[in-house]
């Protein structure tokens, strides 16, 4: 089977089952991790982030997997618990991005969050692209609009540089990069661009 074909029906029940299987592990792991929090006597005090690095296509638009900027790869587990937050425990529509983990967890920790970095972030020790959630976190429900849109981006080719097909990722000229797809979520709509770099 190709990299971009059609999944016959019998193969994707099976992705479909093994993805659910990892997730109910993962599930279980995670419980795992909390129980000995408790056990140990710091679940009053550990800030807990869940994260994951895309989300999962499972047929949608006939695709399996993340490779697109479709909206279901591009969402993603984001959770945080923060035991002195006593809002309850729920899900705010409010656009985040993982450069926002950063701050927020520095926020939360007590900690001053560094400033938002320059167009040339080598001129700063350190700096942040994101910015803390603990507005969100204090108030899920009133932060629609908090941030007014999230950018999510893959390469188009995704290869391995050994492999004789890398050569059609690349333009006509061995020095240039592959090109990307950026897309840019907002309440209203969601847009992908193609990007080639020069």
């Amino acid at each position: 089977m190709t990299e971009y074909a059609l999944v016959p029906d019998n193969l994707a029940k099976k992705f479909r089952r093994g993805y659910y299987a990892a997730v109910s592990q993962t599930d279980h792991n995670f419980g795992i991790l909390l129980d000995a929090l408790d056990a140990f006597g710091l679940n009053s005090t550990t800030i807990v982030a869940f994260v994951g690095d895309h989300g999962w296509q499972l047929g949608d638009l006939g695709e399996f997997g993340k490779k697109t900027n479709f909206e279901r790869a591009t969402r993603a587990p984001f959770i945080i618990r923060d035991p002195r937050h006593k809002v309850p425990a729920g899900r705010s529509s409010a656009l985040i991005e993982f450069v926002d983990l950063m701050p927020t967890l520095i926020d939360l920790a007590g900690f001053t969050v560094p400033t938002t970095c320059p167009e040339d972030s080598r001129l700063v020790a350190l700096c942040v692209e994101g910015a803390s959630l603990s507005p969100v976190l204090h108030n899920p429900n009133q932060t629609e609009d908090w941030k007014a849109a999230a950018f999510m981006q893959y390469a188009h080719c995704m290869v391995c540089p050994a492999r004789t097909t890398l050569s059609l990722c690349y333009s006509t000229s061995a020095t240039q990069s592959p090109h990307s797809h950026v897309s840019r979520s907002t309440r209203a709509h969601s847009r992908t661009l193609t990007y080639i770099p020069r």
